[in-house]
């Protein structure tokens, strides 16, 4: 046989049948949207893996690339490793030598001009570079969609 008391003192089905106040329960329903495990890709990148939608960006300072981009409004372009060629493999070749400005200076504050620069650095050929660039627009319209 139930008690009437458990009955009473069970908890709401639902966050919107409690007698919690609006905001509350809006707080509430946000946080129980939030997916914070491992398969949120705006949260967990797995670096290694082949299938990764990631380009690596090297050789350039995060405080620098945010203030041309957005502080200053810059937009920016990406640039493959020096001496590159196109690849005769599948295109995903990397290359250790980076492509450094011809400048090698600093500016006012103390940059280096390769910092200072609207050029992301990576490490891929050319073709190597376009073919994930273009991966990784067709992934972003896709989620978009």
């Amino acid at each position: 046989m139930t008690d009437i008391s458990e009955v009473t003192d069970a908890k709401p089905a639902s966050i919107f049948e409690s007698n919690l106040p609006l905001d509350a329960k809006l707080e509430q329903a946000r946080t129980e949207l939030l997916d914070l495990s491992a398969r949120n890709r705006l949260l967990n990148i797995p670096r290694s893996a082949k299938s990764a939608k990631t380009l690596e960006v090297v050789d350039e300072r995060g405080a620098e690339v945010f203030r041309l981009m957005v502080r200053d409004n810059k937009p920016f372009t990406f640039l493959p490793g020096k001496g590159a060629t196109l690849d005769v493999d599948d295109g995903e070749g990397e290359i250790f030598e980076l492509a450094q400005p011809d400048d090698d200076g600093t500016d006012a504050r103390g940059v280096p001009n390769r910092h200072a620069d609207t050029r992301l650095q990576s490490r891929l050929t050319p073709a190597g570079l376009q073919k994930k660039l273009l991966d990784l627009y067709y992934d972003a319209r896709t989620l978009e969609e």
